[in-house]
């Protein structure tokens, strides 16, 4: 079994090269053209990309979302070491918001957000300059680097993210909002980790007008805006009083993959966890230690009770055997009579 999965791994580390050989890579690994660079050459500055992109209507569509204060984080060509840039550029985080194939659900950097999956969602996003341009976007795109698909190396940074998912209903039936409010983004497991709360004025949201087929159940992106957090799409207020609005919070920080810190479940499930790798690791072999000493004290007991039955049931014969000599009445003794000779002598 691990013989194959090593020759799976090479396949797929074979194939990811191929699919790379030939294709031009450097507007992911290396350094964006300058300003100064465009205007030493005589060239116009390139068309910015826009903060909504179709990718295909109704279907896909990528968001440019501004990260207003973030820090930046740089990748230089040939450093292993990612750093923080001082002071930090205008950046944006990369939001791809794509129907499944059936059109029975909708990702988030391939992440399941309607409908919403369980938590914990960890959801990361690619953060670049903010003056990013459309043709790298659009290279971005072709290449899905937007997904999990994308297997090259790139400058780009990305961040996990906090979020407020929130379903919004509306009065027109079939049809309601998803709101994707960042609230911090995170950096963690690195030697330099950083995080930061998306705090400042004038910060927007993405929110998706989701249409919904009431016969078959398939979703349509009708519309993909990107707001200020005071102009989002606000709930109407149903008959029993509620407004129809379902909000579901997630921090990384509060999660790990065996639940939210500090409550019943995770204790639970780190408890069972525990006792599986225990059971699998040094607690399986005890056990067969275990099971093999008492069988075989199981079979020594078992033979020596054999042996000792042996013993009672010959005593049990042998007792038996002399019992039987008196178990009958001894002879009643009669009188012998005298010899005319005995009687002679008697005289």
């Amino acid at each position: 079994m691990r013989y194959s999965a090593v020759v799976a791994s090479l396949v797929a580390v074979a194939a990811a090269r191929n699919r790379w050989t030939g294709v031009d890579t450097k507007w992911a690994t290396h350094p964006d053209k300058t300003a100064d660079w465009y205007t030493e050459h005589g060239e116009p500055l390139p068309t910015l990309a826009n903060a909504t992109t179709t990718v295909e209507p109704g279907k896909s569509y990528i968001a440019k979302l501004d990260c207003l204060g973030c820090p930046f984080r740089v990748r230089k060509l040939y450093e292993v070491v990612e750093i923080w840039q001082e002071p930090a550029q205008e950046n944006s985080l990369l939001l791809n918001f794509t129907l499944t194939a059936d059109s029975q659900a909708i990702l988030l950097n391939d992440k399941r957000i309607a409908p919403l999956a369980p938590m914990p969602l960890f959801i990361n996003a690619f953060q670049t300059p903010a003056n990013l341009s459309k043709a790298t976007l659009d290279k971005m795109v072709e290449s899905h680097m937007l997904d999990e698909t994308f297997t090259l190396g790139t400058k780009y940074g990305a961040f996990e993210l906090a979020y407020a998912h929130s379903v919004v209903g509306m009065q027109k039936r079939g049809r309601y909002w998803i709101q994707i409010d960042v609230t911090d983004v995170l950096v963690r497991g690195a030697h330099n980790p950083k995080s930061y709360n998306l705090t400042q004025d004038g910060q927007k949201m993405a929110q998706l007008l989701i249409k919904e087929d009431r016969v078959t159940g398939a979703l349509k992106i009708e519309d993909l805006q990107l707001v200020e957090r005071k102009d989002r799409a606000m709930p109407f207020k149903m008959k029993c009083g509620r407004f129809a609005i379902k909000t579901t919070m997630f921090n990384p920080r509060e999660w790990d993959r065996f639940g939210k810190f500090d409550t019943f479940s995770r204790g639970w499930n780190v408890l069972v966890h525990s006792s599986i790798e225990f059971l699998l690791g040094p607690g399986l072999v005890l056990i067969i230690l275990t099971a093999i000493v008492g069988a075989v004290t199981l079979v020594k007991k078992f033979i020596a009770k054999r042996q000792n039955n042996n013993e009672l049931e010959d005593e049990d014969a042998e007792a038996a055997l002399l019992g039987n000599d008196y178990e009958d009445a001894p002879p009643e003794y009669e009188d012998v009579p005298e010899l005319e000779e005995e009687k002679e002598e008697k005289a």
